[in-house]
């Protein structure tokens, strides 16, 4: 699982994998009337666990951040062989919920103690241990699965992902990975997973057959789409045909943030239409924690992408505002400026400027450390994103700068973090008259 886990946020897809399968398949229909949540729970209880995956995700379509519905069918997900299901469930918990994993894995470490042959609890306490990244423990983990079923399919996927991730050994992993196709070779989701790890691997051809089998067998899932869009942008390079498939992940599952993340760094002419594009950075906003850095980051720079700077800008300032304690103030300046603020991951500054109608000014920050630039948003007098730096994520001298014309007199406000809020270091900032 390691190894997918670096695949989580880049990109995408080749149309021509997906035979006339594709065409056919359907996403999910969720009927307001239902209880899903109560369906789900008695079909878990009787042992129908795909069916469970089935009714937690319509519960979670009117509820996505329900920890007690995404547990229950990441859980659902591991117990039924649909694996690559519990990634987005178990993804949401780990990143928002992580108090969650750990008492569920407390749990399962007890009935574990007194039902040591309980294959169930074996699974959960692989797959919850490793989102609680807990490396020690996983690797206890998966070495009892194996002991207590060899033949088990996913546990001698895991293991070959293991050999591979930590060890760097893709030629000893191989006899576990294709161990594993043979004894899951009806189950698309083992074809889907080898696929996903043998694109790491460099196996470009075998992981696009086996990830065009996995959709053979089940062309409703989502992740395949999405896994072999990664593979044909990051190892193969074809950007081109990578949206269409992209589409048709978020098409057959809305509900997974990743998918859309996915499309919202293709957002621009060439690859995606802005009609396409600006509704999925609002689905962000309810399908994960209002304000959080993947929500900010990704419509920020999904803003920037389709040409709306002002909206861009009001996005960081929304970041700001709802995580107050790690904006730095560094209160009021003029329009001939320099200053020098420590960053820390996740921190913005804060500076107010006074400006006349009329009055222009350039601001630019560089980042002297990191390999990635700062981000520039100005704010007006009233609330309103004005401008956003011009290069927003390009790497070019580790600087940018954001130049623009008051509309009104009155205090403005710059904010100004490092790209993706995701470095420590120091950030120069000067303001100048342009």
């Amino acid at each position: 699982m390691y190894a997918r886990k670096l695949l989580l946020c880049l990109i995408l897809v080749s149309v021509c994998l997906f035979g006339a399968q594709t065409l056919a398949a359907q996403a999910l229909t969720c009927d307001g009337a239902v209880d899903y949540a109560a369906e789900g729970a008695e079909l878990y209880t009787a042992g129908d666990y795909g069916a469970a995956v089935d009714a937690y995700y319509c519960a979670l379509d009117s509820e996505p951040l329900n920890t007690d519905y995404l547990l229950a069918r990441a859980e659902s997900a591991v117990l039924s062989g649909r694996y690559m299901d519990f990634w987005h469930p178990y993804d949401v918990l780990a990143t928002y919920f992580p108090e969650v994993l750990t008492a569920r894995l407390e749990e399962l470490r007890a009935q574990h103690e007194a039902n040591p042959a309980a294959l169930d609890t074996l699974l959960l306490s692989v797959t919850t241990s490793f989102y609680v990244a807990d490396p020690e423990e996983y690797e206890e983990n998966l070495h009892m699965l194996l002991q207590a079923a060899p033949d088990n399919a996913f546990a001698n996927v895991l293991q070959g992902e293991d050999m591979f991730s930590l060890e760097g050994d893709f030629e000893a992993a191989r006899p576990y990975y294709e161990r594993a196709l043979e004894l899951g070779s009806e189950n698309a989701h083992i074809w889907g997973w080898v696929g996903n790890d043998y694109a790491s691997g460099g196996e470009l051809d075998l992981a696009l057959e086996y990830l065009n089998h996995a959709i053979e067998l089940s062309p409703n899932t989502a992740k395949f789409y999405q896994i072999v869009s990664e593979t044909q942008f990051n190892y193969i390079g074809d950007r081109e045909a990578s949206v269409p498939p992209a589409l048709r992940a978020v098409e057959l599952d809305p509900n997974d943030w990743i998918l859309i993340v996915n499309l919202v760094i293709m957002a621009n002419d060439d690859e995606l239409s802005a009609a396409d594009a600006a509704p999925l950075l609002d689905r962000l906003v309810a399908l994960l924690p209002e304000g959080t850095r993947l929500v900010s980051v990704f419509r920020m720079l999904g803003y920037h992408k389709l040409g709306d700077d002002a909206m861009a800008a009001a996005e960081l300032a929304r970041y700001s505002d709802i995580n107050s304690e790690s904006v730095t103030d560094g209160g009021g300046i003029t329009s001939d400026h320099t200053s020098e603020g420590e960053m820390t991951y996740g921190q913005v500054l804060r500076y107010t400027i006074p400006l006349a109608e009329g009055e222009s000014i350039m601001v630019q920050a560089r980042n002297p450390e990191a390999v990635i630039n700062p981000i520039i948003a100005i704010i007006s007098p009233a609330g309103e994103g004005v401008a956003m730096s011009d290069d927003l994520g390009a790497e070019v001298d580790y600087a940018t700068s954001a130049m623009f014309t008051a509309a009104e007199t009155g205090t403005y406000t710059v904010f100004v973090t490092h790209d993706y809020f995701m470095e420590d270091g120091t950030i120069e900032v000067s303001i100048e008259d342009s």
